[in-house]
């Protein structure tokens, strides 16, 4: 194994150079901000990664000036779907810290930029999110975060299930199922998360396989489009492993059987050839756990739903839970809140931990630029109504609902509000309605949607 190459700069081409190094040449592949600085004469020291390709039964060597540009490359390969030709594409287009910032905050733009699908691009932002940490930035011009803070950037969550907030009776119940599975040396039974988006599943499934002790690697249904995909991340898991699937009840139907068997007797059938000569190829696989995530568990199939051995519904957190995860969240952050302050946030946080912790980041931007020292009430009160967020925690998109049904005389079906509002169906079942129909707003009916008499007299007192 190579570690690292110094010599002379032979022959420059379009995405490599040829290195001398000792008088024997080495051909070296290198992003095109690596390759801009190298120049035929010139001495270079260059980091080296080795990949075998074993379908041409050579080694590739890749080159870098950086250990940042080199510990990109290895986090990008891992992603299934990445080649090491991709990974440099995208290392030419964006340092390790515009890398780092892309998957950070989700930016597709700036990944976009590199050449990359929009598939792909999910697929690096899902598996790499929570692994961005181990990136090690060191740049003039870059302001290092360090590792607290890049922490608190990334996660506000809890590391363990001791410092979950709410969920008493699950979390009880998970301990038991994961002590048991620790004392018969097995791999925990698969678990399905369900209920309303925001409310910790993702969260919820990293801290089982932290207090696991095993690996976790992260995909989502509809990045899953053939059996290869599914085959190519299951070949890769150890024994014991965590595979979290999120929106998994957006799964295609024939992922849906190949699944079946690997989660029931932990091997793949791969139908092999064509025609006559087709024959079925079986793979085994390492007892893994399978973590699926899903807002909507009716558009999940019997056959897979049954087969989760410990299905946990996640509901709503109350109060006093939301003002615990905005008061650890502000200790997260390093940011003074006032105790009314972190109440009128719960308030307005529809009873899910991600939208009140987005509240809080975007409350602390407004006291950091105006260098006040801690978020009291009157700022966040502000601040809220500022960002189109009433009293009962209702948004614009919520107000446009419940004016539209106001507005209209007896129930209305979800397709009609759906076009009246220019909104996904969707999206209106799955991030409008729980809440409003929590707080008896709104009641479903077999002709369609109607409002209470309590959203009628909140509409009024409105106008």
């Amino acid at each position: 194994m190579i570690g690292n190459l110094s010599g002379i700069v032979d022959e420059v081409r379009s995405d490599h150079i040829i290195l001398n190094v000792n008088d024997v040449g080495y051909m070296v592949y290198l992003s095109a901000k690596t390759l801009s600085a190298c120049s035929i004469g010139s001495r270079v020291k260059l980091l080296i990664e080795t990949y075998a390709n074993n379908r041409e039964n050579v080694a590739q060597l890749y080159g870098f000036i950086s250990k940042e540009e080199q510990q990109c490359l290895r986090l990008l390969v891992k992603v299934s779907g990445v080649s090491y030709k991709t990974a440099m594409s995208i290392l030419s287009k964006l340092t390790p810290e515009q890398l780092f910032l892309a998957i950070m905050n989700e930016d597709k733009v700036a990944l976009k930029m590199s050449g990359l699908g929009l598939k792909l691009i999910n697929r690096i932002i899902t598996e790499l999110s929570g692994k961005v940490s181990k990136l090690e930035i060191n740049n003039n011009n870059f302001h290092p975060i360090n590792e607290d803070a890049l922490s608190a950037l990334i996660n506000l969550g809890p590391e363990q299930l001791d410092d979950f907030v709410g969920q008493k009776d699950l979390i009880q119940n998970l301990k038991v199922f994961i002590n048991a599975a620790q004392t018969r040396t097995e791999a925990l039974d698969h678990v399905l998360l369900y209920g309303p988006p925001g409310l910790g599943k993702t969260t919820l499934a990293q801290i089982v396989s932290k207090e696991l002790r095993v690996s976790f690697r992260a995909t989502s249904g509809p990045l899953l489009s053939k059996a290869g995909d599914l085959a190519a991340v299951l070949t890769t898991l150890n024994a014991k492993d965590v595979l979290f699937i999120d929106e998994i009840h957006r799964l295609n139907r024939s992922i849906e059987e190949v699944l079946y068997t690997a989660m029931e007797d932990f091997c793949l059938d791969i139908l092999v050839g064509e025609g006559p000569s087709t024959r079925t190829l079986r793979i085994d696989l390492p007892p893994f756990t399978l973590i699926g995530a899903t807002t909507r568990l009716g558009l999940l199939s019997a056959p897979l739903r049954d087969r989760f051995g410990i299905p946990l519904h996640l509901e709503f957190y109350s109060f006093e839970e939301l003002v615990n995860i905005i008061k650890r969240g502000a200790r997260v952050l390093s940011t003074e809140i006032e105790e009314n302050a972190a109440r009128e946030i719960a308030c307005r946080a529809r009873g899910t931990p991600r939208i009140a912790l987005r509240l809080l980041r975007r409350i602390r931007d407004f006291v950091e630029v105006k260098d006040d020292k801690k978020i009291t009430y009157e700022v966040a009160d502000s601040v809220l109504l500022k960002l189109g967020v009433d009293k009962m925690g209702l948004n614009k998109l919520d107000m446009h609902y419940l004016r539209f049904l106001f507005n209209t005389s007896g129930p209305v079906g979800i397709d009609t509000i759906s076009i009246a509002l220019s909104e996904d169906v969707g999206n209106i079942e799955e991030t409008v309605e729980p809440y409003l129909i929590k707080i008896s707003f709104v009641k479903r009916t077999p002709r369609g949607r109607v409002l209470t008499d309590q959203a009628k007299e909140y509409l009024s007192f409105q106008h």
